[in-house]
């Protein structure tokens, strides 16, 4: 798993059942939700909006991902970033910010 947010407690921003949405949706998509809700949600908030309730002590602050733009690219290349970079920021952070 994912470490949560540098300097705080395990997440607590969003506890319970996953959205309706997601009861019919394939095991992995849940699996990912949850990693979510456990590991992201506390900074990004429930629905990725950059507004959880350890958003407001983050800066800069957590990242808004409903307009779906990327603020970091694949190495070398100003494009979408790719599943590799992706999974590089998920797991080595950004350095100077909050994301661990």
């Amino acid at each position: 798993p994912l470490p949560s947010c540098r300097g705080g407690a395990p997440n607590a921003g969003w506890r319970g059942a996953l959205p309706a949405r997601l009861a019919n949706a394939p095991p992995a998509l849940i699996a990912s939700a949850r990693s979510y809700q456990r590991d992201c949600s506390t900074c990004h908030g429930r629905e990725g909006g950059g507004d959880g309730p350890s958003a407001h002590f983050q800066e800069p602050r957590p990242r808004d991902f409903r307009a779906g733009e990327f603020k970091h690219f694949s190495p070398g290349l100003r494009q979408r970033p790719d599943q590799e970079a992706l999974v590089g920021v998920l797991f080595n952070g950004v350095p100077g910010t909050g994301m661990p």
